[in-house]
């Protein structure tokens, strides 16, 4: 061995590197796969029928969840009234310079801790078929 080449961790041997120009995975990942949250927008944004008061409606599938959400929700659906929650709370984070989205008011809140107190009173009766309490 007449190389003066110090062999340990992070400097293999010479012979055994990979040659300029020469990738360490040549198959890599395969062009035009895309990744979950393209799927998700592609499926969300999908236009589908709906009857609403007798007319049929074509809108995205996102707006059909949501209105469906909004219609639990109205009806006293605790886990709708959460999800409407999380979704009103996780838009006002993602367009803090949306001027169309009012902060929750006193009243809002008000019916928040209600329907809380409701599902924690719920729970301690044992009422409540979720594990999370």
């Amino acid at each position: 061995m007449s190389d003066n080449y110090d062999v340990g961790y992070g400097k293999p041997p010479q012979h055994t590197r990979f040659a300029k120009g020469t990738s360490g995975n040549p198959k890599g990942r395969p062009r035009g796969i895309r990744n979950f949250h393209t799927d998700l927008e592609e499926e969300l944004s999908r236009p589908i029928t709906v009857r609403e008061g007798g007319r049929i409606k074509t809108i995205s599938a996102q707006q059909a969840l949501i209105t469906r959400t909004v219609e639990k929700a109205l009806q006293g659906d605790l886990r709708a009234i959460e999800m409407l929650v999380r979704w009103r709370t996780a838009s006002d984070c993602t367009n803090a310079d949306a001027a169309s989205t009012l902060p929750l008011t006193a009243d809002d809140m008000a019916i928040i801790d209600r329907c809380l107190a409701q599902r924690a009173a719920e729970g301690n009766q044992g009422n409540y078929g979720g594990n999370d309490a």
